[in-house]
């Protein structure tokens, strides 16, 4: 066993409620949201992986959360079973 400090401050956001971005990635964003929505994210386009974003989210449900990023990088979003899927022109 090995103790190691976790650099993730968004690690128990599934618990807590609030998400914190500052300048991250569009792909580290989806990884994170998909931990804390259990859905599945998909980037259709690799342009849009290094799209940055800085927000906070608190207390916001899955659809207020992808109107936000909809809205703030001028993506399209679809949503089908357990998966979403994220198209644009990228950044």
């Amino acid at each position: 066993v090995q103790k190691r400090q976790n650099d993730d401050r968004n690690f128990i956001s599934w618990k807590r409620r609030l998400i914190v971005f500052d300048n991250d990635s569009l792909s580290l964003i989806s990884k994170t949201l998909s931990n804390v929505y259990h859905k599945k994210f998909v980037i259709q386009n690799p342009k849009l992986n290094r799209c940055p974003v800085t927000t906070t989210f608190e207390n916001k449900d899955l659809k207020a959360v992808l109107n936000i990023l909809k809205s703030t990088l001028d993506i399209t979003i679809e949503e089908e079973d357990d998966a979403i899927y994220i198209m644009g022109k990228g950044c």
